[in-house]
């Protein structure tokens, strides 16, 4: 059968989630009651059970409430005489076999269970599941104001520890909350790094493929050189060649790769003097507004990646001109000794040679100082470039002061009128005072004469 609580003749001081006061106006008895067992009193109604009063309990002092507690607390309300029907104990609570044992043993188990609830709760608790007012006492005993002045500094006490565990909750949630920023700092940190490494690690295997090319091509030629100069060696012991031949076919390889390195350099001139006027053309766009820092720094990727292909492509041009140069001097020794070709038109040739590669140094130079005049152009742009940015920002920065002067200014001139409205209010206020005091003083004098006139007609 459900716990049913005794309501008649029952007077209550109190609310929910607080210790109760109750007094038995038929005896004039009063009793004071835990939180936890007050509210077992208020849900014992007869139509919950026990479990369902557990959970009622929980709901309202929102905090963990054990069954046991809850048995002890009825048990201790029965005892008083404050429920109508005693709930049976659960089977298996005990081993007594009388159920006056087995009220002694719940008596037992519930005043030991009650110190620890008070362990618990922080609440002092004196006498078990009632408060220090638990002793029976007439309302108008000295004894009872003392009680009811304990259970006030009882309720100040635990007013006081769920304010400071409130506090102790608040930071903490601010706390978590600063953790979780920082790692989400440090997350953001992380994956940037692992993005530079990356990057770090595509221009490392690039860097690699381009050595690994470069070291192919030096092979490449330094073999066909070998090849050469092996065949010039039989050709001198066999008699074919001599020395004087061999040591000018030699000075004209020196002389075509030093023009062939001069046509590289060149190259590379006219292209770093393209990429100069660029820079200088996207400076300037972004100087006007045309192109934003994204776009430009877009290009400038684009145009890196263009620019590793070209020099690819000039590294195997020079490679394939350095082949096809070697295959011709071999096939001029082969006219040579073949008689196809006199050793007077081998030097005429050669000395053709020698005059277009000194024509093509020249325009090297040419093209060189072109390229160092763009690069003082350059730098030049970048310099604006920088000062036209420097006096954007110095611009924002007094646009900005001149805003929040602006906002100063109106705010004074705000208070002021706020003011000078108060003052004016004040003022006419007071005016309607004297006027409404001024008239009320009029109509008194004129109630006066009003009755002196009549107690003269009297």
């Amino acid at each position: 059968m459900n716990p049913v609580a005794r309501t008649e003749d029952i007077t209550i001081d109190g609310g929910m989630g607080e210790a109760l006061a109750l007094t038995d106006t038929a005896t004039g008895m009063r009793m004071e009651l835990h939180p936890v067992t007050a509210a077992v009193w208020r849900w014992a109604d007869g139509t919950r059970t026990v479990t369902e009063i557990v959970e009622s309990v929980e709901a309202e002092l929102d905090m963990e409430v054990r069954s046991r507690v809850v048995w002890a607390s009825l048990d201790a309300l029965a005892d008083q005489g404050l429920l109508l029907v005693r709930p049976a104990p659960p089977a298996g609570a005990t081993d007594a076999n009388t159920e006056g044992e087995l009220r002694d043993d719940a008596i037992v188990k519930r005043r030991a269970l009650l110190s620890r609830v008070g362990a618990v709760t922080g609440v002092a608790m004196a006498t078990g599941l009632f408060g220090p007012g638990r002793a029976l006492a007439k309302e108008t005993g000295g004894e009872g104001d003392n009680q009811s002045g304990g259970l006030g500094q009882l309720r100040r006490e635990e007013q006081a520890h769920k304010a400071t565990a409130t506090g102790n909750v608040d930071d903490l949630q601010r706390q978590e909350r600063e953790v979780k920023t920082d790692v989400a700092g440090l997350r953001r940190q992380e994956q940037s790094a692992k993005d530079e490494l990356t990057s770090v690690s595509d221009r490392e295997q690039s860097a690699k493929r381009e050595v690994s090319d470069l070291r192919t091509t030096i092979g490449q030629e330094v073999a066909g050189k070998d090849a050469g100069d092996a065949e010039q060696a039989q050709k001198i012991i066999a008699g074919d060649e001599t020395h004087a031949e061999f040591a000018r076919l030699q000075e004209q390889h020196r002389i075509e790769s030093e023009a062939q390195e001069q046509d590289h350099k060149t190259a590379d001139a006219q292209e770093e003097t393209s990429k100069a006027a660029e820079d200088q053309e996207q400076s300037q766009k972004i100087v006007d507004g045309d192109m934003t820092h994204a776009e430009y720094e877009q290009a400038q990727e684009e145009r890196a990646k263009t620019s590793s292909a070209q020099e690819q492509d000039h590294k195997r041009a020079a490679a394939q001109e350095d082949g096809e140069k070697a295959a011709e001097d071999q096939e001029q020794s082969q006219k040579i000794v073949d008689g196809d070709m006199t050793h007077a038109e081998y030097e005429r040739d050669q000395e053709e040679r020698a005059k277009a590669s000194s024509a093509q140094e020249e325009g090297h130079k040419s093209q060189e100082q072109d390229h160092k005049a763009q690069e003082q152009g350059r730098k030049a742009s970048q310099e604006q470039e920088d000062k036209a940015q420097a006096q954007e920002q110095d611009q924002k920065a007094q646009a900005q002061e001149q805003d929040e002067k602006a906002a100063q200014e109106q705010g004074e001139k705000a208070q002021e009128q706020n003011q000078k409205n108060q003052e004016e209010n004040q003022k006419t206020s007071q005016e309607q005072g004297e006027k409404t005091q001024q008239e009320q003083t009029q109509k008194e004098a004129q109630s006066k004469r009003d009755a002196e006139e009549q107690q003269k007609q009297g």
